[in-house]
């Protein structure tokens, strides 16, 4: 075992933790001398350890932020609600752990064991989250061929994370959130993803044979390299099963996801204006917020798409298929949606916000002014105080504008409102109970 050091040297706090160290090796070993680690709210603090040995230690709390805990092994513990951000557990061992709660924030987690470790979110008895939950949190964290086989992650957050390589057969990755995480050559198979978020997520020639993806979301996800054998795909939201995107989309489309991932700290806002997308399949892309001023995307794939605040002005979406699509507070004014398909579509006001995420009172509508509606499908469509001012309308499966007022504009004609280049913070704004919508479809 390596003596363990920190910046402040050799104090009497890491001479205790030595002699509890020895101590704990011996009733490992069955000495009758030995005495189990137990100790709440241990400090190891950048502390320097490889090779040690923890196993079934009792360390609820832990702190260990920083801290470099190389090949350290620390099976059967009880670490929950344990502190490894911006830690280096490279070729340690978690195996049949309880790590309920812990956050692995930003830490280096490179050929980690987590077999059959328990990663469920936490109880506190303190808590500032309403529920009294903590998910475990591997945002940003380096699970590069790490092993996580078995193991229960539930609810946990591993947004862009980089597994490549990692194992999670057989996981249980029920609601967890992966956005933008780097799964390259990572074997799910078997894994429990019902209900993951996938958004964004990087999975080339990942293994995804008998995985439970139901009612997963897997936007602005590429799935032509994977192994899908056997995978369950109901009720997910995917961009497509098979068909890859366009070469020329693939980096636009991840920088604008990263964008509004980060509410415009990062990546780039997606314009696509005046670009011929006609007959591409987008099924299931993010766009909210993109600028497509112009864009021809006459008979092209835009199924569950999500364009809130998007600005499609003079848009050509001749034939397009936008079934399902969410066109919350987008600007389609003079758009070209003659034969278009807006089937089971969502079509409302939203509600703008400020940085506390309070409402500001403003809304902005849906906005088909001068636009071409000619023998469009809406039914099953959900619409709320369309503007149509202007708008040619002729031969649209059932529409009936008599059953709500039109809305006034109440913003901007142009595009999707920004504040310092990030996204507008919004709510989609649901009608009021008893009301009608505007399309009865």
């Amino acid at each position: 075992m390596a003596v363990p050091h920190s910046p402040r040297g050799l104090s009497v706090a890491t001479k205790e933790l030595l002699a509890m160290m020895r101590l704990h090796r011996a009733f490992l070993a069955g000495h009758k001398d030995g005495r189990r680690l137990a100790k709440v709210g241990l400090d190891l603090h950048q502390m320097h350890l490889d090779g040690v040995l923890l196993r079934e230690a009792e360390l609820t709390g832990l702190s260990a932020v920083a801290a470099t805990l190389t090949n350290c092994d620390f099976s059967i513990s009880e670490l929950f609600g344990a502190d490894f951000t911006d830690a280096n557990l490279t070729g340690s061992q978690f195996r049949r752990a309880d790590l309920k709660g812990a956050r692995f924030v930003n830490a280096i987690l490179r050929q980690v064991e987590f077999q059959d470790a328990d990663l469920r979110p936490g109880q506190l008895v303190r808590s500032v989250t309403g529920n009294g939950q903590r998910a475990s949190d591997f945002e940003g964290a380096d699970l590069n061929e790490a092993n996580l086989a078995r193991a229960d992650l539930s609810g946990a957050n591993l947004a862009v994370s980089s597994a490549r390589g990692a194992r999670f057969e057989e996981a249980n990755l029920f609601g967890v959130n992966l956005t933008g995480a780097d799964l390259t050559d990572a074997n799910l198979s078997s894994a429990k993803l019902k209900g993951a978020v996938l958004n964004g997520a990087v999975l080339k020639r990942t293994v995804l044979t008998g995985a439970d993806l139901r009612n997963a979301v897997l936007r602005n996800v590429d799935l032509s390299s994977c192994d899908m054998k056997g995978a369950n795909l109901d009720g997910a939201v995917f961009r497509s099963s098979r068909v890859p995107l366009p070469d020329r989309l693939v980096e636009p489309i991840q920088m604008h996801n990263e964008w509004i991932r980060t509410n415009g700290a990062g990546g780039r806002r997606g314009d696509f204006s005046g670009m011929d997308l006609s007959k591409v399949d987008l099924t299931g892309v993010d766009f909210s917020g993109a600028l497509l001023h112009g864009t021809d995307l006459g008979e092209a794939k835009l199924i569950g798409g999500l364009f809130v605040l998007t600005d499609l002005r003079d848009a050509r979406l001749y034939r397009a298929d936008l079934s399902g699509a969410v066109l919350n507070g987008a600007n389609l004014s003079r758009a070209d949606l003659t034969e278009a398909r807006l089937r089971d579509a969502t079509l409302q006001p939203v509600d703008i916000l400020d940085g506390r995420q309070c409402s500001t009172g403003r809304s902005l509508p849906v906005r088909l002014t001068g636009a071409k509606l000619i023998d469009s499908d809406f039914r099953g469509a959900v619409c709320k105080d369309v503007v149509l001012d202007g708008a040619v309308i002729k031969d649209v499966k059932m529409l009936n504008r008599e059953l709500g007022d039109l809305a006034p504009p109440s913003g901007p004609s142009g595009a999707a409102p920004k504040r310092n280049g990030a996204p507008m913070r919004h709510r989609s704004a649901g009608p009021p109970l008893g009301a009608k919508p505007m399309l009865a479809l």
